[in-house]
This record gives structure tokens, C-alpha cells and sequence, in this order.
């Protein structure tokens, strides 16, 4: 079970914030870096499936980003390739589910087929990192539907996919003390958001957060860090996602800045030539 901190712990921690948001010579937090960031181009695919008498009856469109120059051609092609793989996870999904579609489009009376929309948004791009927010608006009969939500955010420089301990300072404890401190800095701000003035959260509800906080549920902005988690799981009356975003200042006693870690590796790359 995890500990929460005192509102009042919270509430001067999230103070305190302010006093680290400039851990690296007094510049700003989002300044970029030397190198010109990837430039990141959209590709749209889209396929219908077919039952046995020619329905359309599963449908699938993706907007997908493409890295095509500032960036090594293993690391583009990887980026690329990662972001193809959900459109063609959204494909084989769609062909298993060719007959549960005719049948729920019968039994419905429905002519719509199942349609699953799947988006990238760039929601933050540097030499170094770069991260793309994925939603998909999957529907029963071609309607409104509220997303869904996962990330890909990768290191240009390593090729490699980062998850928010990427940017943990605390490199001993992070899978405990980090995520512990989140989560109830997530609970605290949620508490003032969630219902704006209607309310305030049940303890029964900050243990929920509790329970299906993730730190792989995360992604980069230009100002600072964003969670997010489904509403349902707080109140089952509500649909949709619930997005909880942090400043670098908010974040500063538990995230370094994008900036920031390149700051650190450039002292340490220094020190080691030295």
C-alpha cells in the first residue's frame, strides 16, 4: 500500500518547487539545445477489412509522424519503424475482429463498421528527446468516442525508447522514492482539479490514483512533465482521460529538464576529457 504525504507536506512541497526550477546556471528550463531538432513529417494510412460478403465492417485510419532529416538513419529508421507498428497492431486487431464486427453490425442493425482513429502529437521535440502522445478514438458505430491514451518518447542520442525514470534525479531509489513522491503530488493537484470548485476528492478516490498511476503513463512538454490516467478510475461516472501537468518548477525536487540532463552529461563528458 502506498503512503501518502500530508496535504500539508504536499503543499509546501510543491512551494518549494519554485526555489529549484534553475538547477543549471540560472537558464531557462526549456532553452533547446545547439543542434536543430528532428523534423518530423505526418503519413496517413488508412485500410478497410471486409467480411465474407464485402461489408466494410472494421475500419482503420493512422496519422503517424515520420523523422526524415536531423537525426542519425538507425535512430530515424527505429523511430519510424516503432510508430508503423501501431498502425499494423491496429491492422491485426481489425482482421482477428472481422466477424465480431459483421455480427455486432447485424445484431445492432448498425451500417456503420467499427472504426479505430489513431493520432500522434508531438508534444515535445529537441536534438535529444523527442515524444509523441498517441490517442486513438475507437467506436462501436462510427461515433464520438473519447481517446484512449499511450506514449513513445524516445533518446535520439542512445536510440533508445525513456520512460519518466529517465529523468529521475534520484538514480538510487527512483522506482520507490520518485514514484512515491509523484503520485502524491498527482493526488494533491488532482484534489484541486479534478472537480474544480463542485469538490474536493474522496480518500477513497486518492487511493484509486494510488492504484493506477503509472510512471510509463507520461510525457514531455516544453514547459515541463505531464501524467495521466483514465477518470473512470476515480469516479465511474466519467469517461475520458485525466491529465495532470507539471511545470520543471513543480517537478524540479524529483524530474532534471530535458536541458538540464544535457547540461550535466555536457560537465561530465568535460570533466572526463579533462
Amino acid at each position: 500500500m502506498k503512503r501518502f504525504l500530508s496535504v500539508a507536506l504536499i503543499f509546501s512541497l510543491l512551494f518549494s518547487f519554485a526555489a529549484c526550477s534553475a538547477k543549471t546556471s540560472g537558464k531557462s528550463q526549456t532553452e533547446p539545445t545547439a543542434a536543430p531538432p528532428p523534423v518530423i513529417e505526418s503519413k496517413q494510412l488508412q485500410k478497410e477489412f471486409k467480411d465474407e460478403n464485402g461489408r466494410t465492417v472494421v475500419s482503420v485510419d493512422v496519422t503517424l509522424p515520420q523523422i526524415s532529416e536531423n537525426c542519425e538513419k538507425t535512430v530515424m529508421d527505429y523511430v519510424n519503424k516503432t510508430a508503423l507498428e501501431i498502425f499494423e497492431e491496429k491492422c491485426r486487431f481489425a482482421e482477428n475482429n472481422i466477424k465480431n464486427a459483421a455480427a455486432f453490425m447485424d445484431n445492432s442493425k448498425s451500417e456503420k463498421p467499427w472504426t479505430s482513429k489513431v493520432t500522434f502529437e508531438t508534444t515535445y521535440s529537441d536534438s535529444r528527446f523527442t515524444c509523441f502522445l498517441i490517442k486513438e478514438y475507437f467506436s462501436y458505430t462510427g461515433g464520438e468516442a473519447d481517446p484512449s491514451y499511450q506514449t513513445k518518447c524516445f533518446d535520439l542520442k542512445t536510440g533508445e525508447p525513456c520512460s519518466a525514470l529517465t529523468f529521475a534525479i534520484d538514480k538510487e531509489n527512483k522506482s520507490v522514492i520518485d514514484e512515491e513522491l509523484v503520485n502524491n503530488i498527482i493526488i494533491y493537484k488532482a484534489d484541486k482539479e479534478f472537480y474544480g470548485d463542485a469538490g474536493s476528492l474522496s480518500e477513497n478516490q486518492r487511493k484509486a490514483i494510488a492504484e493506477n498511476f503509472s510512471l510509463d503513463n507520461f510525457y514531455l512538454t516544453e514547459d515541463g512533465i505531464a501524467f495521466y490516467f483514465d477518470k473512470s478510475c476515480i469516479s465511474p461516472t466519467q469517461s475520458g482521460v485525466y491529465e495532470c501537468r507539471m511545470t520543471w518548477s513543480e517537478a524540479g525536487t524529483v524530474f532534471y529538464s530535458p536541458y538540464e540532463l544535457a547540461a550535466i552529461e555536457a560537465e561530465e563528458n568535460t570533466s572526463e576529457t579533462a
